[in-house]
């Protein structure tokens, strides 16, 4: 899915199997957990917002908007990618939606003042840079976060590499069966991903093991 020439049906395939991954196996929830739990600290009345980077179909800002709905916070979310035709996508699946907004804009580069939002997060993202791009990426996070961090990916694990050799056939798309198991083998350990935190300057994050072979490496800041 990083490559540029993939046709917008193909890729359109693949951004429905990982938000099929993301809501039936455990990575939306596992995010939410985190945000569950900082939610505690929120006053009421004011409005909250994260930043979601590398967004893909915006199915993260989604759940975030419908679970702070849910739950009386006015949770506001800007969903930021790259790829042009990865945010065509989104902009399709967030139709209807005022509290998620759209941004094109490079991780590395991100086009916000310093502690502009609340929270920055991301999804199935760090498995597709390098662990130095990885420790650029966080301090960028920390710049423009006011309160805190929650990244959430996957876990390097053989039983995850042969689950995702199973299910992806199922998918019916030959993007994922080729991207599923290269992901799972891009994925982390728990230690390499406090490592990286670490390397970051950003020893308040700790990687935590959430089920479906999924972690977050999150925290507030002290």
């Amino acid at each position: 899915m990083d490559d540029p020439s993939v046709s917008p049906e193909r890729m359109a395939d693949g951004l429905r199997f990982i938000e099929w991954a993301n809501r039936w196996l455990g990575g939306t929830r596992a995010f939410l957990s985190h945000v569950e739990r900082f939610s505690a600290r929120w006053e009421r009345g004011r409005p909250i917002t994260f930043l979601d980077v590398g967004t893909g179909a915006a199915d993260l800002p989604r759940a975030l908007a419908a679970w702070g709905r849910e739950r009386g916070h006015d949770v506001r979310v800007v969903a930021l990618d790259l790829s042009a035709p990865v945010l065509a996508y989104a902009h399709q699946a967030c139709r209807g939606n005022d509290r998620v907004a759209l941004l094109r804009g490079n991780a590395l580069a991100l086009p916000f003042a310093d502690r502009s939002v609340d929270y920055v997060c991301s999804s199935m993202f760090f498995h597709h840079l390098s662990d130095e791009q990885i420790v650029a990426v966080l301090r960028c996070y920390d710049r423009v976060a006011r309160r805190g961090i929650l990244v959430n990916d996957l876990l390097r694990r053989v039983r995850a590499y042969l689950w995702i050799r199973l299910i992806a056939p199922f998918s019916g798309s030959d993007l994922v069966r080729h991207d599923g198991p290269v992901s799972v083998l891009r994925g982390f350990r728990v230690g390499e991903a406090d490592a990286l935190a670490q390397k970051a300057g950003l020893p308040w994050l700790r990687a935590q093991v959430h089920f479906g072979h999924r972690f977050v490496l999150g925290g507030e800041r002290p």
